[in-house]
């Protein structure tokens, strides 16, 4: 796993630059097939500082 959290940077840009270049004017639903971004504590923090939906399949 320690490999993988190299990544965390990585899922937090790509997310920051699509509700950036996205005008959202109705509440988000996030789907995950369940994978690193759920191990990532900080990328959790964000959604929900979003008041968004979290779904996890």
């Amino acid at each position: 796993m320690r490999g993988n959290l190299s990544l965390q940077p990585a899922i937090i840009l790509a997310w920051n630059m699509a509700i950036t270049s996205n005008h959202i004017t109705k509440k988000l639903i996030f789907y995950s097939d369940s994978g690193l971004q759920w191990a990532s504590y900080r990328f959790s923090c964000i959604l929900k500082s979003y008041n968004r939906l979290e779904n996890k399949a």
